[in-house]
């Protein structure tokens, strides 16, 4: 029985050696495998791989470092049309995103007590024009009695002075009245600027009071940062920024202001780009600025390949062969002198001669 399982264990050892060894030869049967497939990456538009030549020398070049920060949609120009009278809003004519002209009427603003003031101090005013008128009569008679000798000249002029007084009483009645009118006319509230509106804070049937805002009107938009003091060295007027498109890619921008002073620690700056008006206002948009310029080592972008998922760059020999490397790829950055640059985070080094995908194919046998 021991001879028995002895026998056993070497037929299956034999088996497992002699599939082993199948495998060993198969795979030297189908001899050498051929190169995956690869995919070269489309350069950015207009910019073919091979005008770059058929060689490009690696080396350290110093490069705007672009870094993200968030800021948000605001309007430099934004102007609130307030209440200038506390009164119910009786009306309320506008909508949040309604485009305005100057001098539109918003919203009405009522207060009862109003046309009850001016009605008094209108009977105020006639009451003292009533007085005014017999003074001027008595005026005229006792003028003609003192001159037959028949008035003290005392009491004339004393009713001249009290003319005088009712007219004065008169004049400020008069313009009393006007300022309470006045004041109920400022119950309308127009637009103070051409625009759209932004916010309407308040609704219809409330209550405001006098300096209240009823909605705020602005005509353009930016994006507003908020940065740390460290940025203000870097941040300049009319610098080139990039804006996160709401498809997530990227778009041209400019820095349209730098605030001259901090606040809370921070410097602010406004960025204009194309397409924020069809934006929602206070959105947050992430925007990538300019940072410190420091070395690193780039490369253009028509001169990598990616295969697999695999980035790739064609190192040249000195005898002329081309050997393809594993890099990694960075972001893209501003380099002098280098168009459509990439950084190249490791893979390369100082004085590696790159060439196009197009020009490795060409010198393949």
């Amino acid at each position: 029985m021991a001879g028995k399982r002895l026998s056993w264990r070497r037929v299956g050892t034999g088996r497992v050696v002699a599939i082993a060894a199948a495998l060993v030869l198969t795979g030297c049967g189908q001899g050498h495998v051929p190169d995956a497939p690869h995919r070269v990456l489309d350069p950015a538009p207009g910019v073919e791989p091979r005008a770059f030549g058929t060689g490009y020398v690696v080396s350290r070049v110093s490069v705007q470092a672009m870094v993200p920060a968030f800021g948000q949609i605001d309007s430099p120009d934004a102007v609130s049309a307030r209440a200038r009278i506390s009164g119910t809003l009786s009306d309320l004519r506008v909508r949040e995103g309604a485009t305005v002209t100057r001098g539109q009427t918003l919203a009405l603003i009522t207060d009862a007590r109003v046309p009850l003031q001016a009605q008094a101090q209108g009977a105020q005013a006639a009451a003292v024009e009533a007085q005014l008128s017999q003074a001027e009569a008595d005026l005229v008679r006792f003028e003609r009695l003192h001159a037959e000798g028949f008035f003290t000249t005392q009491r004339l002029d004393q009713h001249r002075a009290l003319v005088a007084s009712l007219r004065d009483q008169a004049a400020a009645a008069r313009s009393q009245r006007a300022v309470t009118v006045e004041t109920g006319a400022q119950g309308t509230v127009p637009a103070p600027m051409a625009g759209t509106v932004l916010r309407v804070p308040v609704r219809r049937g409330g209550v405001v009071m006098a300096g209240e805002e009823i909605a705020l009107v602005g005509s353009s938009y930016v994006i507003r940062l908020r940065l740390p003091e460290r940025h203000a060295r870097t941040l300049r007027t009319g610098g080139a920024v990039e804006v996160e498109t709401p498809d997530g890619g990227r778009a041209p921008g400019q820095v349209q202001r730098v605030y001259p002073a901090l606040q809370d620690g921070r410097v602010e700056a406004d960025i204009e780009a194309e397409g924020l008006q069809s934006r929602v206002f206070g959105e947050r948009v992430r925007v990538w600025i300019p940072a410190d310029a420091r070395q690193a080592i780039v490369v253009p972008v028509g001169y990598l390949s990616t295969r697999y998922g695999v980035d790739f760059a064609h190192v040249q020999a000195a005898d002329g062969t081309v050997q393809d490397v594993v890099v990694r790829r960075g972001e893209p950055v501003v380099a002098e002198g280098v168009p459509n640059a990439v950084e190249v985070l490791s893979g390369l080094g100082p004085g590696d001669t790159v060439v196009a995908p197009a020009a490795q194919e060409a010198s393949r046998p």
